[in-house]
C-alpha cells in the first residue's frame, strides 16, 4: 500500500507556486507516494471540502507550500494546517514539511501558521521551482511507508464508518448525505466502495445543526436499538463545537500545556464537548472530571478541598489508602493528560482562582478548564485574578449559539431513545 502524501497550497494565480506544485507532484509519484492534491484528484462538481477533510485525516505525510497568497488570503490552507497539527498533537506521527516560496521568510509565517515555526522549513534561494521541489522531496527519505500507528483522528472517523455499516440499505445513506448538503451529482459516491467512509467525513466536516439532526434521523431508524445507535450519535455530538478552538486545549510543539484554560461557556457539558472534540473521543490518553464550585464561609479552603477531592477521584479514589498524597503522586508516570472542568457557580471568581493556584501547588500536571460564562474576561481581568499564564479560548458562542447547540445535542440524544 502506497503512503499518502497531501499537498496543501494556494497556487492559483501564482505561476511560481504552480510550477513547484507540478514538479513536486511528479517527484513524489516517482518516490511511490499516492499524492493527494486538489488540482489533480478532484473531479468537476465534487464536494471538494469534504474530500479534502478525508485526505487530511488519512494522509501519512503532508507538504505545506506557503506563498504570500496562502499566508495572507487563504483560510483553507490555514484550516488544513490546523488539522495536520491537530493530528500531531494527538500523537500521530504524520510527517509535515512546510516550504517557503518566493520572498516569504519564516518571520512572515504568523496569523495561524506560527505553530509551523518549530518545524524545519524547506527554502531554496533562486528562481528555479524544480530545485525547490527536489529539496522538498529529499526530506522524505526517512518517511516510513504507509499507515501510521496511534492516530485518534483517523480512529474516530473509522469508528463512525463502522457504525454506518449497521445501515444495510444504501438508500437511507444517500438520504442522509443529501440532508447534509452533499450535491446531487456526488450522492452516488455513497453507494460506491468506501462510500460509508465518505459519509463519515461529511458528518465531521460540518457543524452540528438541523442538517445533522435530520441526517442522523435518516439512519437511526435503520439501526437497531442498543449500542450501535447510541455510539454513532455519541461520536457525532462533539462536532457542534469549533474544532480549531478545541485543539487549543491540547499541547503542541510550540504550545506546551497551559495549566489553566479559560473557556467562555455556560454549561460544563459544553466544556466536555470541547474536550471530546479536541481529543477525537480518544479511548486512552485523556481523562477528566467535572466539579461545580460551592463556596461557604471560607471559600478558598473549601474550594481547594473540593478540587483536590475531584482530582483524587480521577486518580482512582482514596490516595491515603496507598500512603500517598497529591504531592507524592508520580505525575511523570501518569499516562494520561488530566483535565479538571470547573464551573465557578456563584463562588467569587477570586476565590476560585486562588483555589486553582492552591491545587496546582499539589497537583502540578492537572489542566484546569475554567468556565467564564458567556464572555471571556479581558487580559487585565485575568491578570487581576492571578491567572496571567492562562490560555483564553474563545468558543465563539455569542448570543444564543450555546443554547442552540445544546438543543441540537438533546435532539440527537432523543434519536437514541427512539423519540
Amino acid at each position: 500500500m502506497k503512503p499518502k502524501l497531501f499537498i496543501s497550497h494556494s497556487a492559483s494565480k501564482d505561476p511560481y507556486a504552480a510550477a513547484v506544485l507540478d514538479e513536486l507532484t511528479e517527484l513524489m509519484k516517482r518516490k511511490n507516494y499516492d499524492v493527494l492534491v486538489d488540482r489533480e484528484r478532484l473531479r468537476a462538481g465534487e464536494r471538494w471540502a469534504a474530500c479534502i477533510y478525508q485526505w487530511l485525516g488519512e494522509c501519512d505525510a503532508a507538504v505545506v507550500l506557503l506563498n504570500r497568497r496562502a499566508v495572507e488570503a487563504s483560510p483553507w490552507v490555514q484550516r488544513e494546517v490546523n488539522i495536520l497539527l491537530w493530528r500531531q498533537a494527538l500523537g500521530s506521527p504524520v510527517y509535515i514539511v512546510p516550504a517557503l516560496l518566493g520572498d516569504l521568510t519564516s518571520k512572515d509565517v504568523d496569523m495561524g501558521f506560527s505553530e509551523l515555526k518549530p518545524l524545519e522549513f524547506s527554502r531554496v534561494d533562486g528562481p528555479d521551482p524544480a530545485e525547490l521541489a527536489r529539496h522538498i522531496a529529499d526530506r522524505f527519505a526517512e518517511v516510513p511507508t504507509a499507515a501510521v500507528s496511534c492516530d485518534p483522528m483517523r480512529e474516530w472517523i473509522e469508528r463512525i464508518e463502522t457504525y454506518l455499516r449497521e445501515v444495510k440499505d444504501e438508500d437511507p445513506l444517500v438520504d442522509s448525505a443529501r440532508a447534509l448538503g452533499v450535491p446531487e451529482p456526488d450522492l452516488e459516491q455513497v453507494r460506491l466502495v468506501g462510500g460509508r467512509m465518505f459519509l463519515a467525513h461529511q458528518f465531521l466536516a460540518g457543524d452540528l445543526g438541523p442538517r445533522t439532526v435530520q441526517a442522523l434521523s435518516k439512519l437511526t431508524t435503520r439501526i437497531p436499538y442498543g449500542d450501535p445507535r447510541r455510539y454513532l450519535v455519541k461520536e457525532v455530538i462533539p462536532v457542534w463545537v469549533d474544532g480549531a478552538q478545541a485543539r487549543r486545549l491540547l499541547p503542541g510543539r510550540s504550545r506546551p500545556h497551559r495549566l489553566v484554560i479559560l473557556l467562555n461557556a455556560v454549561k460544563q457539558e459544553t466544556a466536555v464537548d470541547y474536550l471530546h472534540r479536541a481529543t477525537c473521543l480518544a479511548a486512552t490518553g485523556y481523562d477528566f472530571v467535572q466539579v461545580t464550585s460551592v463556596a461557604g464561609e471560607d471559600p478558598v479552603t473549601e474550594l481547594t478541598a473540593a478540587y483536590e477531592r475531584a482530582v483524587e477521584d480521577m486518580l482512582g479514589g482514596d490516595l491515603a489508602a496507598y500512603g500517598m498524597t497529591l504531592e507524592t503522586v508520580p505525575w511523570d508516570e501518569i499516562g494520561s493528560h488530566l483535565f479538571l472542568i470547573v464551573d465557578p457557580g456563584r463562588a467569587p471568581m477570586k476565590a476560585v482562582a486562588q483555589a486553582v493556584r492552591n491545587l496546582h501547588d499539589r497537583a502540578p500536571r492537572v489542566v484546569v478548564v475554567l468556565l467564564t460564562g458567556r464572555r471571556l474576561p479581558d487580559e487585565q481581568a485575568v491578570r487581576a485574578l492571578g491567572l496571567a499564564d492562562a490560555a483564553r479560548v474563545d468558543t465563539g458562542l455569542e448570543g444564543d449559539a450555546e443554547f442552540l447547540g445544546r438543543t441540537y445535542v438533546n435532539q440527537l440524544i432523543a434519536l437514541v431513545k427512539g423519540k
